[in-house]
């Protein structure tokens, strides 16, 4: 299902920009509401929805979880960070889309999501929130279609990765951005099949 106001790949781009204008210490500038009960809590497992989200992922924490209020289908998201350096931190969204429920391709349906974020981020660069964006590579991996681009911003260069899949009739999408580019690709990696053996995938 789509989000009243914007496409589900929309509120994503709009809560990376977020994100990526400041420290993970500054993400509740999102507009979205927080979750408060579930980011405060320390459980070493964490159930949302019935997506298992555990304390701790590829070394990287588990912090905050986000609901995007509107049209049911809209979903939620856990995000994970690498405190204290706070130069790698992810984000897992869970929703709902009508492609997902079809009964068709699955893997053509995530990589057509993959597109759809890249065409969210090129409008981005359009909008003037990057000053550009640069698809540097596509690929499947752990059940998952992905991809890598490079954003620039005023101050840094970012290294941002996405992963989409379907599980029980709804998309699974990583987000994960690395201020140091030498390991994103690595770190990205570890962190989509990590959280493929979660999924059975």
């Amino acid at each position: 299902m789509r989000h009243p106001l914007f496409s589900v790949a929309s509120i994503l781009a709009l809560a990376v920009l977020c994100g990526l204008a400041a420290a993970p210490s500054a993400f509740a500038q999102n507009p979205y509401p927080l979750d408060r009960e579930k980011s405060r809590s320390r459980a070493q497992e964490l159930v949302v929805e019935g997506f298992s989200f555990p304390l701790q992922i590829v070394g990287m924490t588990r912090f905050q979880v986000q609901r995007y209020d509107g049209e049911p289908g809209a979903g939620f998201s856990v995000k994970y960070a690498a405190v204290p350096d706070n130069n790698v931190w992810a984000d897992v969204y869970i929703y709902d889309d009508t492609r997902a429920l079809t009964g068709s391709d699955g893997s053509k349906n995530a990589e057509a999501e993959v597109s759809a974020v890249i065409g969210e981020i090129d409008r981005a660069v359009k909008a003037g929130f990057y000053k550009r964006a640069e698809t540097l590579e596509r690929w499947q991996e752990a059940g998952f279609s992905a991809a890598r681009l490079r954003l620039s911003l005023k101050d840094r260069i970012v290294e941002s990765f996405v992963f989409v899949t379907l599980h029980r009739d709804r998309f699974v999408k990583i987000r994960l951005s690395a201020t140091k580019s030498s390991s994103g690709r690595r770190i990205a990696s570890s962190f989509a099949r990590a959280y493929s053996r979660l999924l059975s995938l």
